[in-house]
């Protein structure tokens, strides 16, 4: 155990170096630092995996001068009496309920009585950890609501959390650090808020991660200034999460919420801009996956998947776990969400490069079918064996992650590239009439042993080749690398490419180096 006295030096000497030089504070530490100052005081009340919080507090010594209440309120009847009936009890909804019960009852009892310096805090989390019921990945929502100076008006931080420990033991140990480590940044950082999220993952790697954090919210005067979209994507930076999703509002929602009981069509891409290409894409694929589920429309998700590393990663990088450039930085990522919610997407920035690895994410949220999107070009990423030599199964290891559990992989076709053996020109191939050459599933070009592989996966139903696709549009939409182009030099002819809620939101917002003058 850790005593207050033992501490007290040292964690006061530790707040006046400069972050960037220390090694994170240990929790003990923390919490003593927490429970040192006498202005912080307040409720920790805890639902699920213990009260592990509380219990970081009562270790480090002196908790008295930090916690006026510690509870759980475990039974659904006794939970309902003091925060009010709801539909499921590990949600937001919940959580705001005890955090706003409980902060209001701590300044109702306490404010006249304290000092004026007090600065009152609540904090809660309702989580549903590792049991003997639930063998899976824990998950739950945490949070505080807290006076950032006396006598303010409370501000308010909220998570979701996902715990990837294998068993219940450790995931109450890491939801004890987390809710530490919250408190502590909240109070310390909040003047920060992405050295606040950053900290959140203090003490919480042993090797790999063991929480992800996939949404965070920040309510309140203090916090007013900063972006909520920005906050999110700072959660990706920071690899707290694998993933971000944006609503067809373009608003961070949580994807396991968005996705439930849903089926789910995705297309990948980098949309640099989005184009009539990729509009044409969404509307096949996603008329070729209803009559593949026999779904409506109206029951399938259909979202734009945008990854911060290239599709498939190198090879040398998926072997060693080299990390990708997150690309040209957060304003880029949101332009391009901000072009493909026009489409009517719900758009996900992710940091997977490999097909199987997105799909066993996109499995996590929903147990409906999965369908991707794919231009033909992919296709020779897909089947590409060196992106493999890092698993023990080689490409067959990869294909068998991947189509599973639903999984359908709808082919696009793309305009044929010149063979560099045969050609020394840059021009694609044409046909006899002069249209240019379009690659499919029936005239890909790949090596000769995987031709029955191929066949495999389109005789069984997990690739198909779409037929319906407008011609002129595969021949005719520039590349985005064109478009691009085109946008510096002032030719306002790459707008036929575009449809025009993309250029619309381009020209206002002045994306992808557009120039209006």
């Amino acid at each position: 155990f850790f005593r207050a006295d033992q501490f007290l030096v040292s964690v006061l000497s530790m707040s006046h170096q400069p972050m960037a030089s220390q090694s994170p504070m240990a929790t003990l530490q923390k919490a003593l630092a927490l429970n040192l100052d006498e202005s912080s005081y307040g409720t920790i009340a805890e639902i699920g995996a213990g009260q592990e919080v509380a219990r970081c507090f009562f270790r480090a010594g002196g908790a008295a001068g930090t916690i006026a209440k510690s509870m759980s309120a475990y039974d659904m009847k006794v939970s309902d009496s003091i925060y009010g009936e709801g539909m499921r009890y590990v949600s937001r909804d919940r959580l705001h309920k005890m955090l706003s019960y409980e902060y209001n009852l701590l300044v109702d009892r306490l404010a006249s009585h304290r000092s004026p310096q007090t600065q009152f805090f609540s904090f809660a989390d309702t989580v549903a950890a590792r049991s003997f019921k639930t063998k899976g990945e824990g998950h739950g929502w945490m949070g505080i609501s807290l006076q950032l100076y006396p006598g303010a008006e409370a501000s308010t931080l909220v998570i979701h959390v996902k715990m990837l420990d294998e068993t219940a033991e450790a995931q109450q140990d890491a939801l004890g650090i987390l809710g530490v480590n919250l408190i502590y940044a909240a109070y310390n950082h909040w003047r920060n808020p992405r050295q606040l999220l950053s900290s959140l993952k203090d003490n919480l790697s042993d090797g790999r991660p063991r929480i992800s954090i996939d949404l965070v919210e920040m309510t309140g005067n203090c916090w007013d200034g900063h972006d909520s979209r920005t906050l999110n994507m700072y959660l990706l930076e920071e690899e707290l999460t694998s993933a971000i999703m944006f609503s067809k509002a373009g608003q961070p929602v949580l994807a396991a919420d968005e996705l439930y009981k849903k089926s789910a069509l995705v297309v990948r891409g980098n949309f640099q801009p989005a184009t009539i290409l990729h509009q044409d894409m969404i509307k096949k694929g996603l008329a070729a996956f209803c009559e593949s589920i026999e779904e409506p429309e109206d029951r399938i998700a259909v979202l734009a998947e945008i990854s911060t590393s290239p599709i498939n990663p190198s090879p040398s990088s998926a072997a060693s776990g080299v990390k990708q450039s997150p690309g040209l930085g957060i304003p880029d990522f949101l332009g391009r969400v901000d072009t493909l919610v026009g489409l009517g997407c719900s758009v996900m920035v992710t940091r997977f490069g490999e097909f199987y690895r997105f799909r066993q994410y996109m499995h996590a949220c929903t147990k409906r079918d999965i369908g991707i999107v794919i231009s033909c070009r992919n296709v020779h990423d897909i089947f590409n064996e060196s992106y493999y030599t890092h698993m023990e199964g080689g490409i067959l290891e990869a294909f068998g992650k991947l189509f599973t559990g639903g999984t359908r992989l709808y082919v696009y076709p793309a305009v044929q590239q010149p063979d560099p053996k045969h050609s020394s020109g840059n021009e694609s191939p044409t046909t006899t009439n002069g249209s240019r050459t379009l690659e499919t599933l029936d005239n890909i070009i790949l090596p000769e042993r995987q031709y029955h592989l191929l066949n495999h996966l389109r005789f069984n139903k997990f690739m198909f080749s779409l037929e319906d696709y407008d011609r002129t549009v595969v021949e005719r939409v520039m590349a985005p690398e064109d478009i691009r182009t085109q946008m510096l030099k002032g030719d306002g002819s790459w707008m036929e490419s575009c449809p025009e809620s993309v250029y619309t939101v381009i020209k206002a917002r002045r994306l992808f180096g557009y120039n209006s003058i």
